[in-house]
């Protein structure tokens, strides 16, 4: 063994499927490790991405455009303390990086 530890709080199971159609019940994994069942879950973040069980990345999708309208709407209240060039430099650090990260993601075409 490698000494490697598996938190049994921290492990979650997911069942992936082309079917966009199906029932949890039929998909139900029943993994346990020293006798603590492992939590199945519909969606779970693994480095950075949000994954879900049919691989169509909605909900990644959905997360990211919310925290770049947040951050849009965080720049818009105060612009007005702000010069042209500082709202430009805040603009691309805050905002532009999110559809940067995305694109290089593979998301954005």
């Amino acid at each position: 063994m490698n000494g490697m530890l598996i938190s049994q709080e921290k492990t979650k199971c997911m069942y992936f499927t082309h079917e966009l159609n199906h029932s949890n019940n039929d998909n139900r994994l029943d993994l346990k490790i020293d006798c603590a069942t492992i939590q199945q879950v519909d969606k779970f973040k693994y480095l950075g991405v949000w994954l879900d069980e049919n691989l169509i990345y909605k909900y990644h999708s959905d997360v990211t455009i919310s925290k770049f309208v947040q951050r849009v709407r965080l720049l818009k209240q105060h612009k007005n303390g702000f010069n042209i060039t500082q709202l430009k430099t805040f603009c691309k650090a805050l905002c532009l990086s999110i559809p940067y990260y995305y694109e290089a993601e593979g998301e954005v075409r």
